[in-house]
């Protein structure tokens, strides 16, 4: 079944439509084949009808405002609260995993319980909503972190080190107080806060545990691959010191001036590993199961010469893929990409 709106009287409608499997191919209302809104085939509006439907509201209070995007397990939607008259944003879960967003919204609500100071530096959850039978989780609405003009001046090097303050602060309430990981550091899942002025941290969905993370230790599917540690794939133990890699790994990303993945030619595990030597050298025996190594089949394929260190090999190239040559930046960024973990610093360091 697929659900769509209809506009009866200035009003949505629900009602119901047997579809399968098959996308609906037009508006729901005029027919029209370009989409304004979409979310799973049941709300299907060309931006026209849409603009006719300014009486509905979500639960009494949410105008919604436009279609922000489709994930993996959800749909996220532009909303404006006319009762306080502020900007927000829903996330409506797929059929399946409900349980996934309503674990996120715990994990919100006990940061927000553990520290005053936590509704300036997290996402704030403001409620939750039921349309069409479809949970919905309201939250604060955040800006993308290219929400400044596409200059090459706007990921400059104060701008990036307040953002890893800012990022590195929330992790230490997540790591020490909660003892949770958030598993899905990207930039996409870090916004920027025009009101407080803090960049924060979404997407909880995936947050695990540290009492829970032995599940993930045979599989290493945790994080994206992109952003995956070394020790993930090639030992057979990690802890919350993925998240500071991750954090790395996204600073490189943003800094870049390409505005390219630092790994991005890697599909999988083994040329992952191929891209994490080409730009920070060899990962050292210490670290990783020979049996995992063995597994992907993993070769060390670079040369450093006799005069330079791998410190001074990977600055360099860490300088070159960024544009910066300041060396306290450049070493911060080396610190979080330690291939150690030992070494890798926590968030109290």
């Amino acid at each position: 079944m697929t659900l769509l709106f209809h506009v009866t009287a200035g009003y949505l409608e629900v009602t119901r439509k047997k579809a399968g499997n098959v996308p609906v191919p037009f508006c729901a209302t005029c027919k029209n084949k370009i989409f304004y809104l979409d979310f799973d085939n049941y709300l299907s509006l060309c931006k026209t009808c849409w603009q006719r439907t300014q009486d509905f509201r979500i639960d009494g209070r949410y105008s919604v405002e436009g279609f922000v995007g489709r994930g993996n397990f959800a749909s996220v939607f532009a909303l404006r609260d006319e009762y306080f008259k502020t900007p927000c944003i829903v996330k409506f879960l797929k059929k399946g995993f409900e349980a996934m967003g309503f674990a996120e919204y715990a994990l919100i609500g006990k940061i927000g319980r553990a520290s005053v100071h936590s509704k300036f530096e997290f996402v704030r959850a403001l409620g939750q909503v039921v349309v069409a039978g479809n949970v919905g989780f309201v939250f604060e609405r955040l800006a993308p972190i290219d929400f400044l003009p596409n200059a090459r001046s706007r990921y400059t090097l104060g701008l990036l080190r307040r953002m890893s303050f800012h990022v590195l602060c929330q992790l230490h309430s997540l790591h020490t107080t909660l003892h949770s990981l958030h598993a899905d550091i990207k930039p996409e899942n870090i916004m920027y806060c025009r009101e407080s002025e803090r960049f924060k941290l979404i997407d909880f969905g995936n947050s695990v545990r540290t009492d829970q993370l032995s599940e993930y230790f045979d599989s290493g599917q945790i994080a994206s691959l992109l952003f995956r540690a070394p020790e993930v794939f090639l030992s057979r133990g990690f802890d919350e010191k993925i998240d500071i890699w991750a954090l790395g790994v996204s600073i490189l990303q943003i800094a870049s001036l390409h505005e390219q993945h630092p790994f991005a030619n890697a599909k999988c595990t083994k040329s992952l590993a191929a891209e994490m030597t080409r730009l920070l050298g060899p990962i050292p025996e210490t670290i990783y199961a020979m049996d995992r190594w063995l597994e992907i089949g993993a070769s060390d394929d670079v040369e450093i010469t006799e005069k330079e260190t791998v410190h001074r090999w990977r600055a360099a190239n860490m300088a070159r893929l960024t544009g910066f040559n300041d060396h306290y930046f450049i070493d911060f960024v080396n610190t979080l990409l330690e291939y150690d973990p030992r070494k890798r610093p926590s968030v109290k360091e």
